[in-house]
């Protein structure tokens, strides 16, 4: 599926991407298009909520802009012959689609967090499959850098309306925090919502800091990186969420294992990281505890009720009690499965959400695409340079999906398995005629994610474009 291991041509040769197939266009594009799936929903939603408006008012519309421009970045790219991805994996993710599409047939009552069959299906097709096809298009080095930038620039502007919504909560006691808490009865967003919005902000900032994406100079990295990690900070009290909190650290414990290639690289990548997330964990707690903040407390208190049988908000018990309902549902249909929610709800982990609905059949095709993306940003996260945000991006969603959030209603986790399996595409040799060498005097050209080379040197090969 993957294509057989072989030489590619550096990213900043010159050669992958000629001028013409990343112009302004395309980076205009690629910057609108992942601000409003990552960060810019969650601007919209927390912009709009002093005024009144509803997130279910805000959801179809931009859904909708989103499948439109989705749609017309994969028609730009088919004009413009860009590199798409088009390999076996897409198979496997159809496998799991169709799977899930049976499920919902056979069950037309299905119901989950107040959304009919009809809902479901819209959105798992709308907001989730069908956006996914804009992440296969691949863009160039400019375009891909400058969405970099403009994604932390988006997410930390949505932590600082979080923290000047919410100022006043600090300092109060308070456990978890909702919009309808602040504005009476405007339903705007959850707890999870702004915790997920801060890890977001800190994974970005964290990657900025520790990796090189795209050659940005050093004191770009860390004005932007500390920027983040700090705006985070009062957003990630607000929401407490546990799961929040173990998504970045799954983010960290993966960036200190791709840093082990060498010595070298340990000592350059390994070292900022530690410090990085020892100051952003003293920053919360210190913080935590001047502004009397809930996350310290259910951290301490994870699993209270669950030991003493009583649910209350701080505890895990809730978690576990879908968890083992999920299992259950799955274990009483293990092939087919068809269990679409849980009484109206979902188990709030991916793959036992993946596996009660389509069973094995659907299931494991998930769990193996899922897999295979983890390790394909594992190499992402090797090569360190611009394309490593895609590894940032999958990891913070799929992550995600393992303690919050429906997969039948999540675009940020299929384009964000999109933008990793679209490096699949990224330049290959056809045929086996002879490549010219050429030498690059003091450049340093970097490896395909995907390649077996020998050592980096000052010469690379230009063969035939994909």
């Amino acid at each position: 599926m993957t294509g057989k291991l072989q030489k590619g041509t550096g990213p900043y040769s010159g050669q992958d991407f000629p001028k013409s197939k990343d112009g302004w266009v395309e980076q205009l594009l690629a910057i609108t298009l992942w601000g409003m799936i990552f960060p810019g929903f969650a601007l919209a939603v927390l912009s709009t909520a002093p005024y009144g408006v509803d997130s279910r008012q805000l959801t179809i519309p931009f859904r909708a802009i989103i499948l439109a421009m989705t749609g017309y970045i994969f028609l730009h790219a088919l004009l413009k012959r860009m590199p798409k991805y088009s390999g076996g994996w897409l198979a496997v993710i159809g496998l799991f689609v169709i799977t899930y599409l049976l499920a919902l047939w056979s069950n037309p009552r299905a119901e989950l967090v107040g959304r009919d069959r009809n809902e479901i299906l819209s959105q798992f097709l709308g907001t989730g499959i069908l956006p996914m096809i804009g992440g296969f298009v691949t863009f160039g080095p400019r375009a891909v850098k400058r969405a970099t930038v403009v994604l932390l620039i988006i997410a930390m502007l949505a932590n600082a309306i979080i923290l000047t919504l919410y100022q006043g909560l600090f300092g109060t006691g308070f456990m978890r925090v909702r919009v309808a808490e602040v504005y009476g009865d405007v339903i705007a967003t959850s707890p999870l919502f702004l915790s997920y919005t801060a890890s977001l902000t800190a994974c970005l900032g964290i990657f900025m800091i520790v990796c090189n994406p795209g050659g940005f100079s050093l004191v770009v990295r860390h004005t932007l990186g500390f920027s983040a990690l700090a705006m985070s900070v009062g957003s990630m009290l607000l929401g407490a969420s546990r799961g929040s909190m173990a998504v970045v650290f799954g983010v960290v414990v993966l960036l200190m294992f791709a840093s082990a290639t060498s010595w070298k690289v340990a000592i350059q990548r390994m070292i900022p990281l530690v410090l990085t997330i020892g100051l952003y964990i003293g920053l919360l707690i210190v913080v935590g505890e001047r502004l009397d903040s809930g996350l310290h407390n259910r951290m301490l208190q994870f699993y209270d009720g669950v030991q003493s049988g009583q649910f209350e908000d701080r505890s895990a018990e809730g978690r576990v009690f879908l968890l083992q309902a999920g299992w259950n549902a799955f274990a009483a249909s293990p092939l087919y499965g068809g269990s679409i929610s849980l009484d109206g709800n979902y188990p709030h982990n991916s793959v036992i959400e993946a596996l009660m609905a389509t069973g094995l059949l659907g299931g494991v095709p998930f769990i193996i695409v899922c897999l295979f993306a983890l390790y394909r940003s594992y190499q992402l996260l090797e090569l360190n340079d611009y394309r490593s945000i895609f590894s940032i991006l999958y990891l913070h969603y799929f992550l995600q999906t393992l303690v919050s959030y429906s997969i039948s209603n999540n675009p940020t986790f299929w384009f964000s398995l999109a933008l990793v399996l679209s490096t699949l595409s990224w330049p290959k040799r056809r045929g086996k005629g002879r490549r010219r060498m050429i030498h690059v005097p003091g450049r340093q050209v970097a490896k395909d994610p995907g390649v077996i080379s020998a050592p980096q040197s000052t010469t690379h090969t230009i063969g035939n474009r994909h």
